[in-house]
């Protein structure tokens, strides 16, 4: 009975982990909405409800009954990492066919100036729309798109935030990037054609702004910024899931899973906690049946 109490408690302090985890969550988009639904709650209780949305031009948005020549690419679907996902199929870029669907928080602009933040979610890289032909800079060709995760923000000295799955012409590859108006970090391989957890945090309370990439649960690499200049996020625009609102630019094609928004540093070890026990309340109820059936056994043995 011994071992069963200990290997228990790990499980316990595991999902601990998740739940702590809970502290400063301001966002929280599961994306487990029917088919056909047109909005995706926010559970983190801030009423953070993010609408599907069109755009066919920057900073003009459509509603979604109205739509662009009828050419809708978002949808939720069963069958993501952790319950249901949104689908983005974007297919060009710009403010072209094809490239201007995402999801819009119907109020939410972000965590903003130079305060702390946590981005985490899971993503699914489709190999199958990614690669568009994109040029590199020695012609190579077939090459895959930056696709943007989340943006809020508008163009300036350090006002837009942007995390983005940052596209290599030369092998079609991903890497996570976190970005500041062009300048900004990137590290961590982005698998395709699978679930893949990332999670960005900066903390301004160190002497120089910290900024940590994090892949699959690891820390994939950090960067500082620019102690109280490099980030200055603007809540002139509301958070977009799956583009960059104010051009239309970088949209996504693939997967959303599970995002996450903090205005707090998580911990590397909370982190680990999201990737790897996304659901802290399906284990903790799976972890009472287990002990309620070994004391039973044990009893009647």
């Amino acid at each position: 009975m011994k071992k069963y109490v200990v290997w228990m408690l790990a499980l316990l302090f595991g999902a601990a982990s998740v739940s702590s985890a809970q502290a400063g969550l301001v966002a929280y988009w599961k994306f487990d909405e029917a088919a056909g639904s047109t909005a995706a709650a926010d559970s983190s209780g801030n009423g953070n409800d993010a609408t599907l949305s069109q755009a066919i031009a920057p900073i003009d948005l459509l509603p979604w009954s109205t739509g662009f020549l009828n050419d809708r690419n978002a949808e939720f679907k069963a069958g993501g990492q952790v319950g249901g996902y949104l689908q983005l199929n974007n297919t060009g870029d710009g403010g072209s066919v094809n490239a201007n669907d995402y999801a819009m928080a119907n109020t939410y602009t972000g965590v903003t100036g130079n305060t702390p933040r946590t981005i985490a979610g899971w993503v699914f890289l489709n190999s199958a729309s990614g690669p568009l032909g994109i040029t590199g800079v020695n012609g190579e060709t077939g090459g895959a798109k930056d696709q943007t995760i989340v943006s809020w923000g508008v163009d300036g000295n350090g006002t837009r935030w942007t995390i983005r799955a940052d596209g290599t012409a030369i092998d079609g590859s991903y890497t996570l990037r976190t970005e500041v108006n062009g300048a900004g970090f990137q590290s961590g391989a982005l698998p395709k054609d699978q679930w893949v957890h990332f999670a960005v945090t900066f903390d301004d309370s160190l002497a120089s702004d910290e900024l940590k990439l994090y892949v699959g649960g690891a820390l994939a690499g950090s960067s500082n910024l620019n102690p109280g200049s490099g980030v200055n996020t603007s809540g002139a625009n509301r958070v977009a899931i799956g583009s960059i609102y104010e051009n239309n630019g970088r949209s996504f094609s693939g997967g959303l899973d599970d995002l996450r928004i903090y205005d707090s540093v998580l911990s590397a070890s909370e982190i680990q906690a999201l990737a790897n026990i996304p659901e802290p309340s399906t284990l903790l109820l799976g972890l009472g049946g287990m002990l309620g059936t070994m004391l039973l056994r044990r009893r009647k043995g």
